[in-house]
């Protein structure tokens, strides 16, 4: 319950999406990021999650929520900058596909995400240059918090076969 007024708001951006042209709202960038926040509440607290949404998608009279995320969510997958953050998207995807047969309209393009994430994986880090590209900086960032992120340990190819 704590969490859950928060975790809504950020439901909520998403649902909206970017208000492109009109000053006011969220860029993709920051609505990939909202995505990735509620669906590491998803994968860690589905009821949560569940009710948050229930209230976000209720606040903007949303009829079915758990559709309308999927769809709005990867619909900004293209500002996801970091594997990491591909990698939570197609797992926390994968796991709302089963939750609502609505939201398997977008399965096409959950599992190209789920196939960018595991190809991303098999990738080799890239090797130090003198000056490192922001995506290498942004990478060595994110492997230096992996041993914090419980999700990060999660083995992806079975967690997806699951799904």
């Amino acid at each position: 319950p704590l969490l859950e007024r928060p975790l809504a708001l950020v439901a909520q951006a998403v649902l909206q999406g970017p208000c492109e042209g009109q000053g006011e709202g969220y860029s993709e960038l920051s609505l990939a990021t909202f995505g990735g926040v509620a669906g590491r509440a998803l994968l860690v607290a589905p009821s949560t999650f569940e009710a948050a949404l229930s209230s976000a998608a209720s606040a903007l009279g949303v009829a079915e929520p758990l559709p309308a995320f999927c769809f709005a969510w990867l619909a900004v997958c293209d500002g996801m900058l970091l594997s990491s953050q591909r990698r939570l998207a197609a797992l926390a995807l994968a796991a709302l596909l089963p939750l609502e047969p609505k939201a398997l309209g977008c399965l096409e393009e959950v599992l190209s995400l789920c196939v960018s994430a595991l190809a991303d994986e098999e990738q080799p880090p890239p090797s130090p240059a003198r000056s490192p590209p922001p995506e290498a900086v942004r990478a060595a960032f994110s492997h230096a918090f992996e041993p914090f992120d419980s999700l990060a340990a999660m083995p992806l190819r079975p967690a997806l076969q699951r799904s």
